[in-house]
């Protein structure tokens, strides 16, 4: 679906330029030989800026929220637990992420601590702790929790949210629409201001706003995607 939707975009973005440009320059002229453009910048143009920032706002002001994970269901733990039991004020428990061995970090301090690799079963003082959960294999797939360690073992799965930010779609979109914006504006107020022949200006200014468009493009295939994780506990005492 999503991919359907960028090219959608995309086109959208291509479609506006040219009607910009086209529509902000009127093409009659006194001569029927020659071609040149007169100043309709002052009548047309906040129409046509209205309805520029509007598509674009359509196409790339929002983020991809994807659907919030299911609660992982209880399952045994695959590791069995400490002989040893905790010492020290200490509680232990039991860390599973579904989607795969994770890091497991606690954040406290300026520098976060490695808690272990889950699977894995752990001895925290007791109260509640902000931990990191990073997917060994995917770090777009993150998720950070406040979890609380009682006196007796519980065990806690995660199901991990994820976030891409699409830096790269971002960075090529800023740079294309900044450069073909800008191209596009002061090359299309010189053809429209011209008295003279200006299929030169208005050629840089139609580049430019195919480039605006390739922007518009990157921007909207860049937008943020976003799903929330999700969580449950329960005492090891209790049957999963």
């Amino acid at each position: 679906m999503y991919p359907v939707l960028e090219g959608i975009g995309g086109l959208i973005g291509l479609v506006l330029a040219v009607a910009t440009i086209y529509a902000a320059v009127d093409r009659s002229s006194d001569s029927p030989a020659r071609h040149r453009p007169r100043m309709m910048m002052p009548i047309r143009a906040p129409r046509l800026l209205a309805f520029a920032i509007a598509c674009l706002t359509f196409d790339v002001g929002c983020n991809i929220t994807l659907p919030a994970r299911r609660e992982p269901t209880r399952a045994k733990p695959a590791l069995p637990p400490p002989r040893s039991p905790p010492v020290g004020g200490n509680g232990r428990i039991y860390i599973d992420v579904v989607d795969g061995p994770a890091r497991v970090e606690r954040l406290a301090g300026s520098v976060p601590e490695l808690v272990c690799l889950s699977p894995c079963w752990v001895d925290l003082p007791i109260g509640h702790h902000e931990l990191r959960f990073v997917l060994q294999n995917d770090v777009r797939r993150s998720d950070v929790d406040v979890v609380k360690v009682f006196d007796q073992p519980v065990v806690y799965r995660r199901a991990l949210g994820f976030v891409d930010l699409n830096a790269v779609d971002k960075t090529l979109g800023l740079l294309a629409f900044a450069t073909g914006g800008s191209t596009l504006l002061t090359f299309g107020a010189i053809a429209i201001a011209s008295d003279e022949d200006s299929d030169v200006f208005g050629g840089f200014a139609i580049a430019g706003g195919v480039l605006t468009a390739l922007g518009v493009y990157f921007l909207y295939r860049g937008r943020t995607v976003v799903q929330q994780g999700a969580w449950t506990t329960w005492p090891v005492s209790e049957a999963p």
